[in-house]
């Protein structure tokens, strides 16, 4: 999930960048930063360093370049499960289910290879269409996976995941997450990745379930014991990427100078990860002792690094466009959306601006329409012309390249439509 933050002039951006990036690089030397993974990619020789370097982007969220890399990697190593698993676990990840679920969709499950069977169930347990019965198909395929290599701590980890859920829904078990991770842990070294995944879903069994109409305090002897769990993963190895960047999640409201040092770190760690960076600059902007000024700064000058280190990609310009821009000038969003076009014109990032410029008659007509809301306004019934003409322009394009994009435009121009006989 992305959290909205402040959104700054592109102009800001490109001069802060030019004045200093190496310098704020260079005063961090103990956090050596990820190399280039273009230049990673040029040193593979084997199946095992590309299914290697495809897991090492997956944990530290730059999927991005693992669904970039791992096309390619996947054609020089077809017959490679563990690459094809870990390519496959990048596209979900960076949001394109449908490909990773088509990739996988005519897995033999009866296979006696078990990343085969891994492949599929990361597929499944974040499925185009979220639903108990993926998630339940994707843990029965995870153990299946597990007692075919249960030496593996990676499908240890994938067993534990399956048994959380769905992030979004927590449609798993999260009590026999935890009790599983503590009776193979052990026996497995107690990978930090696995307790991650414990830590989660302790801090998970604290709150609500997700749909549920109970209001009540979090559970704070569960989250405590989330909060310790986590602190000792990063005693284990303080390079761990989620250790940062989950703990520093829960740290948040509580401790926000911590959670702020976490994920300074996580940027260090992953400075190609849209997510880290977005984080980040959240984190900053919830810091209430910060100055405004010095929170402008500080984002501005990350987001800065961060276009220079992605070399300005669409997906890491849409970071910035979709980030908060209540304190930004139209044209600075603009102009940064049209680099979008220019870059990736019949791309899922151009989708994604020309749906977002399509919908944006949305909040001006539910504005017209509110007759409790003071002052002037506009013209209903010009106002929804140009929101018609803007889904239908949108739907009508010869082209489409996120299915999933194409299918929220149909939904709202339904909703808008329903009701008029013409």
């Amino acid at each position: 999930m992305r959290v909205p933050v402040e959104l700054f002039v592109r102009a800001a951006v490109v001069a802060a960048a030019s004045i200093g990036f190496a310098v704020a690089a260079a005063a961090q030397p103990e956090i050596r930063l990820a190399a280039a993974p273009s230049l990673a990619a040029a040193r593979v020789k084997t199946a095992d360093n590309a299914a290697s370097l495809l897991r090492e982007l997956a944990l530290i969220h730059e999927y991005e370049d693992g669904v970039a890399l791992g096309a390619g990697l996947v054609k020089r190593f077809p017959r490679n499960s563990r690459v094809r698993a870990w390519y496959v676990e990048n596209l979900v990840s960076s949001g394109r289910q449908s490909m990773a679920d088509s990739l996988t969709i005519h897995t033999d499950t009866l296979s006696r290879d078990p990343w085969l069977l891994a492949a599929r169930a990361f597929s499944r347990l974040r499925a185009p269409i979220p639903s108990k019965a993926a998630i339940a198909e994707a843990g029965r395929l995870a153990r299946k996976a597990r007692a075919l290599a249960p030496r593996d701590p990676d499908l240890a980890v994938l067993v534990a995941q399956t048994f959380v859920g769905d992030q979004l829904f927590f449609y798993g078990q999260l009590g026999e997450a935890v009790a599983f991770v503590d009776s193979v842990g052990p026996s497995l070294g107690n990978p930090v990745e696995l307790q991650v995944t414990r830590a989660n879903a302790l801090f998970s069994l604290g709150l609500p379930s997700p749909g549920s109409m109970q209001v009540a305090p979090p559970d704070t002897a569960k989250r405590s014991a989330a909060l310790s769990a986590y602190a000792q993963v990063r005693m284990a190895d303080s390079t761990n990427f989620d250790a940062m960047y989950d703990y520093a999640a829960r740290l948040g409201l509580t401790r926000p100078d911590e959670a702020l040092a976490l994920m300074k770190l996580a940027v260090r760690r992953a400075p190609r990860s849209g997510n880290a960076h977005v984080r980040y600059w959240s984190t900053i902007n919830a810091q209430r002792g910060l100055p405004v000024a010095e929170k402008r700064a500080a984002i501005t000058s990350d987001r800065a690094e961060y276009l220079i280190r992605t070399d300005s990609a669409p997906w890491a310009l849409l970071d910035v466009i979709n980030t908060n821009q209540a304190f930004t000038p139209e044209a600075g969003v603009k102009a940064l959306e049209e680099r979008v076009l220019a870059k990736a014109p019949r791309s899922r990032w151009a989708e994604e601006v020309l749906l977002k410029r399509a919908s944006q008659w949305s909040d001006s007509l539910y504005v017209a329409r509110d007759t409790t809301l003071p002052g002037p306004k506009s013209d209903s019934n010009v106002v929804k012309r140009r929101y018609v003409e803007g889904m239908q322009s949108f739907l009508g394009k010869p082209w489409v390249a996120n299915a999933s994009a194409r299918d929220q435009a149909a939904w709202r121009f339904f909703y808008l439509v329903r009701e008029d006989s013409t």
